[in-house]
């Protein structure tokens, strides 16, 4: 038997995505992050870091097919990463819509911080403190 599941028109248009500034203490230590997609995919990442877990998450029953998260945590906590890693950090491909629908893109980033890895805290940043560009692409991707 085989079952085929219509999936999302998506453009082909590239964006990176980049925190513009994440506001964390000295001591605090990010230890794991949500992105979560209106109306995009994500392409790629640009770096998993060492002793990392990572889980994307597309077209659950809950959510339609356009939307997309990708969750993150440490393994250890000496793997934890620094606000730096938010430059650029992930490519995202933006929903087409089928015909005259056009979808209004959203991106959310959760950042969890600690300083003694008991307690955390959350730290959400919405699309508007996010950067994102569009990536010039030299190579044009092939659906099949």
């Amino acid at each position: 038997m085989i079952c085929l599941i219509p999936c999302a028109a998506f453009s082909e248009e590239l964006w990176s995505v980049s925190a513009k500034k994440i506001e964390i203490d000295s001591r605090d230590k990010i230890i794991g992050f949500r992105i979560r997609l209106k109306s995009a995919s994500i392409d790629s990442l640009t770096k998993i870091p060492i002793s990392w877990s990572i889980c994307v998450s597309n077209f659950l029953n809950e959510e339609p097919e356009w939307n997309t998260s990708l969750d993150a945590s440490v393994g250890v906590g000496a793997a934890y990463i620094e606000p730096k890693y938010f430059n650029n950090f992930i490519r995202i491909e933006k929903y087409a819509g089928r015909g005259s629908t056009e979808m209004p893109l959203d991106v959310e980033l959760k950042i969890t911080v600690t300083t003694d890895f008991e307690a955390t805290r959350d730290i959400v940043i919405p699309m508007s403190g996010l950067k994102i560009l569009q990536v010039v692409n030299t190579t044009k991707k092939t659906r099949k």
